[in-house]
């Protein structure tokens, strides 16, 4: 792809939050009223690496919520990719998903692996932009070749890819290289199962 990024359906992050009641809810004697989650969302989403889920990350300066979805109703509402806030088994208030509005077939349905993805082609356009303007000798595409490995291989090292491979393609008539990734992104672990005998 060129340099420029397109705002597609997994780009779209919908969130129910429940109405969250901020901890500061009065303020010099006045109401500041509910909020909604997206705030939190992006908030939470700033602080963590590409490759750590919101799911099961807490809601900081949360003082209660008005509505908690059962897990019956969280499940219809991601299956529509819908995340929602919920209160976890030690009652904290928690992100409950972390999905796109992509279509339910799509490899972007989990906002994890579109962080990851999206990091993992920026580390790309990072390495190769210091070849750009350089002369397209064979010196020169080893050593940007081995830039995208070492890229990709760091991203493997913080476990945020299980693998990684790429082919580029060079078009001298159009001074033009093309990267083609095949990444394995690190899936999250959402459901640990207790049994009891």
């Amino acid at each position: 792809s060129d340099w420029s990024s397109d705002v597609c359906s997994s780009d779209l992050i919908t969130i129910v939050a429940a109405e969250l009641k901020p901890v500061n809810f009065v303020v010099d004697g006045e109401e500041l009223g509910y909020t909604n989650g997206a705030c939190s969302l992006a908030a939470t989403m700033s602080r963590l690496p590409s490759y750590s889920s919101i799911v099961n990350k807490p809601v900081y300066n949360i003082q209660s919520l008005r509505y908690a979805p059962t897990r019956t109703q969280q499940t219809n509402l991601s299956d529509k990719g819908v995340n929602s806030v919920i209160i976890n088994f030690n009652k904290v208030p928690v992100f409950g998903e972390g999905l796109t509005f992509a279509k339910s077939t799509s490899d972007y349905v989990r906002l994890s692996t579109k962080r990851i993805v999206d990091e993992a082609t920026l580390i790309i356009r990072q390495v190769c932009q210091k070849f750009i303007g350089e002369p397209s000798n064979i010196q020169v595409r080893n050593a940007m070749e081995t830039a995208i490995t070492s890229g990709l291989r760091g991203m493997q090292l913080l476990g945020a890819l299980l693998g990684s491979d790429f082919t580029v393609t060079y078009i001298p008539n159009q001074n033009k290289a093309i990267v083609d990734l095949v990444l394995t992104p690190a899936f999250e672990l959402k459901t640990i199962q207790v049994q009891v005998a």
